[in-house]
């Protein structure tokens, strides 16, 4: 997602009297499967992050680079969706005659800090993807094994994601806003904001490209050095492992990424630029544009899936804490059942 309000989309009109009643049902469809990515969402990426947190997982450097893709993507998912899960559950999803925002200069600095802030954590994760690939890459660059990244060096890089999201959102402190005299916290567009975002969205065409590209690199390097580290074989293998699972989970990550939100880009983008260009806009539905607006959120909501699947660290972690749980639970039962009491014969 690039802004609260979106752009000033040409709407096909589907609101006649006549489908009035389809029209609650397709609401119903929007709430619940919001509140699924939702709490799916949350119960995934705090997973990861508790994992961490709770030394299930090493604290290894690709490690640390996932908890912090888990801590954007959770972030971006609280900051819209129970907006949005809010707006249908008082039968009010038009998000263009919202009117629910504080007003007055605390109203609208708030809107531009969480405007600003929710536009940057979309960016977190795949700064973060890209840094994961070049420091894979440097891992096979060298036969020799190169030490891992030390806890001020993690903490200066996760910054920087941060840091780089930032200022690369950071029009909108300027752009967002509440409008004068009402309460409804939006960003307006004009010509110049229409291509800013042209610009942003290639940007991030390019950095899916770089990190595609580095990857494949990664892998074709892999194959022609595999029998070139100067290591024991065991060791040798792991290590080979270690480097093909990442590989793997970024691949994968990124394809996630794409499927899930190059549809909703290429929405705003072909809107702004209609608008630019100044050509009549596109035709679009509500329900059409909400369903890969809720598609979009897919990526953060199941991304963990992928950390789980590829990478050795969380795969464990995870299921040492299920096991203890599934023990917990046995253990409860049995003590909750009666004694068996013996028959006399």
């Amino acid at each position: 997602m690039e802004d609260f309000e979106k752009v000033n989309l040409t709407f096909a009109n589907i609101s006649s009297e006549g489908n009035q009643g389809n029209e609650h049902k397709i609401s119903w469809v929007k709430i619940i499967f919001i509140f699924i990515i939702l709490i799916c969402g949350f119960i995934l990426n705090s997973t990861v992050i508790l994992l961490v947190l709770a030394k299930r997982v090493q604290k290894k450097t690709i490690n640390v680079f996932v908890v912090n893709m888990s801590v954007a993507d959770l972030w971006s998912l609280l900051l819209y969706l129970p907006w949005r899960l809010k707006n249908y559950l008082t039968e009010n999803p038009d998000w263009q005659n919202r009117s629910d925002w504080a007003g007055g200069i605390f109203g609208d600095v708030t809107c531009r800090l969480i405007s600003w802030f929710y536009n940057s954590t979309d960016w977190v994760s795949l700064v973060t993807l890209l840094i994961i690939s070049v420091e894979r890459f440097r891992a096979v660059k060298f036969t020799v094994q190169l030490p891992g990244l030390n806890r001020c060096e993690a903490a200066s890089i996760i910054s920087f994601t941060w840091i780089l999201s930032g200022f690369v959102n950071m029009p909108l402190l300027i752009i967002c806003g509440v409008r004068s005299g009402k309460t409804f916290c939006g960003c307006p567009l004009t010509k110049t904001i229409a291509a800013y975002y042209m610009g942003t969205n290639g940007l991030y065409v390019c950095l899916v490209i770089s990190i595609l590209s580095i990857n494949l690199v990664i892998i074709r390097r892999l194959v022609r050095v595999q029998a070139s580290y100067n290591l024991p074989e065991a060791q040798q293998l792991r290590r080979l492992q270690r480097l093909h699972s990442a590989v793997r989970m970024v691949l994968c990550s990124l394809v996630l990424f794409v499927v899930c939100t190059a549809p909703f880009y290429a929405i705003l983008t072909l809107a702004r630029l209609e608008f630019f260009a100044e050509i009549s806009a596109i035709e679009i539905s509500d329900d059409t544009f909400d369903a890969w607006d809720f598609v979009f959120y897919v990526n953060a909501a199941f991304g963990p899936v992928i950390y789980f699947i590829f990478l050795d660290d969380f795969r464990d972690g995870l299921k040492q804490v299920v096991r203890g749980c599934v023990r917990s639970f046995r253990a409860n039962t049995q003590r909750d059942q009666p004694p068996e009491q013996i028959t006399p014969l």
